[in-house]
């Protein structure tokens, strides 16, 4: 996978540790902290894929993927959770998410993640 990842994360130290997960993997990764940016930028610049931290933004889990989808339309999308939300992971649209990371973020998880990107990006 050749493409930049677009994370949506407000919390440096999230922010810290994917761009280091992401910099083993030989990924690109671009970071904004909000959905609006990160809709913004959707707008005008292609991304393989959108990791998003739902423990940093503030609306509901369904309504950041239905925003997300409306111009981002068939890019994969990966959740950051933290374990509570994890173990109730029917606040997420799981068909929409193709992944959940949970936090801490460790790198075999991340990988896997980033594996499960690939399967899904080559259909």
């Amino acid at each position: 996978m050749n493409s930049t990842i677009l994370a949506v994360v407000s919390d440096y130290n999230s922010r810290t540790r994917l761009y280091h997960l992401a910099s083993e993997l030989d990924l690109s990764i671009d970071f904004c902290e909000t959905i609006g940016n990160a809709i913004g930028r959707l707008k005008f610049y292609n991304y393989s894929a959108i990791i998003v931290d739902f423990d940093s933004v503030s609306i509901k889990p369904d309504e950041v993927v239905e925003g997300l989808r409306k111009v981002a339309l068939g890019i994969p999308i990966l959740a950051i959770v933290n374990r509570t939300q994890a173990r109730s992971a029917d606040q997420f649209e799981i068909s929409q998410i193709i992944a959940l990371i949970t936090k801490p973020i460790d790198a075999k998880t991340f990988s896997e993640a980033m594996q499960k990107l690939a399967v899904v990006s080559t259909v």
